[in-house]
């Protein structure tokens, strides 16, 4: 069992299980004053708890937005689900593409950092990359915009970053080459050096050029060689930067060749490897796992008996949204697939979002690289941004890419020999515990549970597949069930807080009289309500009347249990205005879901069991209507007093009822 704690500011410590967050009533301000981190420490009486830094100011999260800080605490535990001593972890961010004219895209970008700053002081980091465009580097960006770009990008994952291995390379935005026409110049390799590349000379990273920042780094203890690439390489630029040299190629061919046995290769890139000017990066890939020879600069690379690695990986940006596809290699001007699959990146800029599947075409060599749905940003809230999580799992040979912000989960199948494509589980819970997988193979059937945590009541539930609304056939009673499944499924549950009811039938009070309870019971048998005094009608029971008060839109349910609400005109109800005994709106019971959700002070009517129903309260007209004037309500339903309970907002349990009935 995985145990961790943090410090009190008397000194004590706490320990948790991370499996069991959700039980920690202090599970918020743990990550907001927290003191989470990676390194295991005594406790001095025999325990251990997990520590990294020394105050909790060092990790105060309080300025971090709410919607941050849960979007984050879920990515950090989907992702320590899944990890292990054999997985490799890491997060990539990339196109920021900063633009201080445009607020949605700096708080977008500044809350991506925020994020990655959390999940770097709870998860077990193997690295992380920035995968570049840092600028929004268009035809009108200044040398001095480009350059406070680029400050302000580094300055939001400082602390992310910082104490972590971490990989940097440039985007084809970055050099500002494409706003030439307009400065004379661009920035230089040794000025873009020193804003990304030497980031990843740490004295152990194997540079293969400290001044265009390529290099790769070998992780041991996971038997993986992590190689960052510069695809914008140049000397100068005047214009769009997307370029490989022949020395940078001919070192990543030997680079490739060095990897020791067994090892997984895994490569960082801002292009992906098969586009445009960049292309031959990825034959120079296609020719090592096929042991072919290949001509780089004029000098010939035979890879025969030279490819060692377990497994090939390329992750990128550029293309600003989430497909995973095969590398191409050029055959004749045309691309064509291969066995290493790549893994796009998402933008954490908030504009430019998956554009490349919107256009009218493929992009070179016949491929397209982009998806045709795109998933736009919305401000103020956590899809402000995105970015992700990566866990790959090379026993399982699979990897499991968890988005943080706008997007979708992944689970991608990384076996040379097994080309099955998988589809993502993701759940979207408030509340609420989830039985099942998180990835199921295309096709195959899929089975989980869903329930409330324990004094919580499961309130709603919804399976999408592919974005469309599959519940009514996948969901029942807490189960989920899909025969076949054909694209990413999505489980959106929440549970509210169980709170006993408060019956408020004994309490009403009189029509004309708001200071006397209403027949001494608060209701009277035999009646039903009228505009003005009860009318007379076996089997049914009017009530007094409920002041609103000045908070009408504080009620967002009515519950009645113990009586029928629908059966003809004797069913009503009422709403007075505060002082008089005319009616504003009624309504005979037998019209209730027509008549009543119509008006639209209830939006729906359910029955939740024999003689149980809840009318939802629309809190938008009731701020509009009810609080013009006090207001009162008045109904009367089809039972008897002693057997009606009438709760606001909370709903009346079995056992609630059971002991009301025999009080």
């Amino acid at each position: 069992m995985s145990i961790k704690g943090f410090k009190l500011p008397n000194g004590d410590i706490e320990k948790y299980d991370y499996n069991a967050l959700d039980n920690n009533p202090g599970f918020e301000q743990v990550f907001r004053h927290g003191e989470w981190g990676q390194v295991l420490a005594s406790d001095g009486n025999g325990g251990v708890f997990w520590t990294r830094i020394e105050t909790p100011e060092q990790a105060d999260f309080s300025d971090i937005p709410d919607y941050v800080r849960q979007e984050a605490t879920n990515v950090m535990k989907k992702a320590k689900e899944k990890q292990t001593e054999n997985t490799i972890t890491f997060f990539t961010i990339t196109d920021s593409h900063q633009l201080d004219t445009n607020q949605d895209v700096v708080d977008g970008n500044l809350h991506a950092g925020m994020a990655a700053r959390m999940l770097s002081y709870y998860l077990d980091l193997d690295f992380c990359a920035y995968l570049g465009d840092y600028t929004a580097g268009s035809n009108v960006t200044t040398l001095a915009e480009g350059r406070q770009h680029f400050a302000e990008i580094n300055a939001d994952i400082s602390e992310a970053f910082t104490g972590n291995v971490q990989f940097r390379t440039v985007g084809n935005h970055d050099p500002l080459g494409y706003s030439y026409e307009q400065n004379h110049e661009a920035l230089t390799p040794s000025e873009l050096y020193s804003l990304v590349g030497s980031y990843n000379d740490d004295g152990t990273t194997v540079m293969g050029s400290t001044t265009f920042g390529y290099c790769y780094r070998d992780f041991a203890d996971k038997r993986v060689r992590v190689i960052c690439l510069n695809t914008a390489e140049g000397n100068t630029y005047t214009g769009g930067a997307e370029n490989v040299s022949d020395t940078q190629k001919q070192w990543f061919a030997n680079t490739l060749i060095s990897t020791p046995q067994g090892y997984g290769i895994l490569i960082l890139s801002h292009h992906p490897l098969d586009w445009g000017n960049i292309m031959a990066v990825s034959g120079t890939i296609k020719a090592f796992v096929s042991g072919e020879t290949y001509n780089i600069g004029g000098t010939i690379f035979d890879f025969a008996g030279k490819n060692k690695s377990s497994w090939i990986l390329n992750f990128h940006g550029h293309t600003h949204g989430f497909k995973v596809d095969r590398l191409h290699y050029n055959n004749g001007g045309t691309g064509v697939r291969y066995g290493v699959k790549r893994i796009a990146s998402p933008n954490s800029c908030f504009i430019r979002n998956n554009e490349y599947g919107r256009n009218s075409g493929t992009e070179y060599y016949g491929i397209e690289f982009g998806e045709t749905v795109t998933y736009n940003k919305t401000t103020a809230t956590a899809q402000d941004t995105a970015f992700c999580v990566y866990v790959i799992d090379p026993v399982a040979m699979l990897v499991h890419a968890f988005k943080y912000g706008a997007g979708y989960d992944r689970v991608i199948n990384i076996n040379p020999a097994d080309d099955t494509d998988y589809c993502a589980i993701t759940t979207n819970l408030v509340n609420v515990n989830y039985y099942g997988a998180t990835n199921v193979r295309l096709g195959d059937s899929f089975s989980a549970t869903v329930g409330a945590r324990r004094g919580y009541e499961l309130t709603s539930v919804t399976v999408t597949m592919g974005g469309a609304d599959i519940t009514n056939s996948a969901y029942s009673a807490g189960r989920i069930y899909i025969s076949s499944v054909t694209a990413n499924v999505i489980i959106t549950a929440s549970a509210v807080e169980i709170v006993d009811a408060t019956n408020i039938v004994p309490t009403l009070l009189k029509p004309d009289d708001y200071t006397v309870v209403f027949n001494g019971t608060g209701y009277k048998d035999d009646s039903y309500a009228s505009a003005g005094a009860e009318g007379t009608a076996a089997g049914y029971v009017a009530t007094g009347v409920y002041r609103l008060g000045e908070n009408p839109e504080n009620i967002n349910a009515i519950y009645i249990r113990g009586a029928d609400i629908t059966s003809d005109d004797h069913c009503r109800f009422y709403i007075f205005r505060d002082g008089a005994t005319s009616s504003s709106w009624s309504a005979k019971g037998s019209d209730a879901n027509s008549w009543m959700t119509g008006v639209g002070w209830i939006t729906s009517i359910e029955q939740l069991g024999t003689k149980y129903w809840k009318l939802t309260v629309d809190p938008a007209w009731a701020t509009a209507y009810m609080k013009l004037t006090l207001r009162v309500i008045r109904m009367s339903v089809q039972g008897t007093g002693s057997g009606l309970f009438i709760s606001f907002n909370n709903p009346i349990r079995d056992d609630v009822y059971e002991d009301f009935i025999n009080s």
